[in-house]
């Protein structure tokens, strides 16, 4: 069984992605430039890639060859980390919606959304509390799977 690891390198001067497989020589499989001016997530649909854009909340569908195919506006967000899980795309909303007082602390309240892949609606959410020393600068920035779970 090949197993391969996704690399994106992320930034404003960079945003190229590309997919490598895991072996001694680190054979690049793809390689483009990523659509997105601010790059921060990269997920595969299994026929796909799938770029965030956290400054516009702008999520981009991508051939493997770099073309993009579409993109989807998620209104009042900015996405950082994707993912799929049984063909449903996840995404990690950065922009803090919230806090909460626990034990004279306050955390960031986030959220975790299940898009419609076909038109960025928000379908479902986890609400997230995040870090008190990070109050102000986002805390959660990525999110993957180890089973059909997030």
């Amino acid at each position: 069984m090949k197993r391969i690891i996704l690399i994106i390198i992320s930034g404003l001067i960079f945003g190229t992605g590309c997919l490598f497989s895991q072996s001694d020589t680190l054979e690049v499989i793809y390689e483009f430039n990523s659509p997105a001016f601010n790059s921060w997530g990269l997920t595969w649909d299994g026929t796909n890639f799938w770029i965030s854009d956290m400054m516009t909340g702008t999520i981009y569908k991508s051939s493997p060859e770099g073309l993009t195919l579409d993109s989807i506006e998620i209104k009042n967000a900015q996405i950082t980390g994707i993912c799929f899980i049984n063909d449903t795309l996840w995404g990690v909303n950065t922009m803090i919606v919230d806090d909460t007082t626990i034990n004279t602390s306050t955390y960031p309240v986030y959220f975790i959304y299940q898009i419609d892949k076909t038109n960025g609606d928000k379908l479902d959410s986890l609400k997230i509390i995040g870090s008190a020393t990070n109050l102000f600068s986002g805390d959660l920035w990525g999110l993957t799977i180890i089973s059909p779970k997030i």
